[in-house]
């Protein structure tokens, strides 16, 4: 691991995408699977951001890695997250930039709230769960529990609401603080938290998804008497 880390250090981005997340459109079955199946996450939501280019399948065998491509607020490519589909797999480095490029699910610059999260899959979920419930939502992956000081600082100059959405442990409260900290006296800027009912946001969107399935024959069974 230490190893993978230095020569991340030392290749630019091009060179490590190179390696590890070349695109291989006959993999991504088995991504769009591990999304949707295990995860749990919305498929049309998937399927859209595959469409556009900012999910895909990298060329790894037997078990490809999901590519989460990280945009700048322009949409210049800088970096990208991966995410092994082995479920238990810790095979989830972030190449290239991750403090000024992030993965985004929803319009980052024309949201009228953005939600900052911990990781890609995070995103994906907090956007099935609550994208229904905003005017329109952009949720983005921080790469761990620290929020970057650009994107709060887009967020308030666009005067967009920003919630820090962090896991549901110390190091997410932590990084809660540490956001609210940093811009409690910035004019303007609406920064609030919300914290997942489970360890995180995919675990709540799991749940609520294995409640509404229970739910469905109790509902038929009333139907027919």
């Amino acid at each position: 691991m230490r190893r993978r880390k230095s020569e991340q250090k030392r290749k630019p981005f091009h060179q490590l995408v190179a390696k590890y997340a070349v695109c291989d459109e006959a993999n991504w079955p088995i991504a769009r699977a591990y999304l949707v199946e295990t995860r749990k996450i919305t498929p049309a939501i998937v399927d859209q951001m595959h469409e556009i280019g900012s999910i895909y399948a990298n060329n790894h065998r037997p078990n490809p890695s999901v590519v989460f491509l990280h945009r700048t607020p322009h949409g210049k490519v800088e970096g990208a997250t991966l995410r092994d589909t082995r479920h238990e797999s810790t095979f989830r480095p972030s190449l290239g930039n991750k403090l000024t490029a992030w993965f985004t699910v929803g319009h980052l610059v024309e949201a009228h709230t953005v939600v900052a999260v911990e990781s890609p899959i995070d995103a994906l979920s907090y956007y099935s769960l609550y994208a229904s419930r905003h005017k329109s939502l952009a949720a983005v992956s921080c790469g761990g529990a620290t929020v970057p000081h650009e994107l709060m600082h887009q967020a308030c100059n666009h005067r967009q609401s920003f919630v820090v959405a962090f896991d549901n442990d110390p190091a997410g409260e932590r990084g809660w603080r540490k956001a609210w900290s940093e811009a409690v006296e910035w004019s303007g800027f609406n920064i609030s938290p919300h914290h997942p009912t489970g360890k995180d946001w995919n675990d709540d969107l799991i749940g609520l998804v294995h409640r509404l399935r229970l739910s469905k024959p109790q509902q038929s069974s009333s139907l027919r008497l």
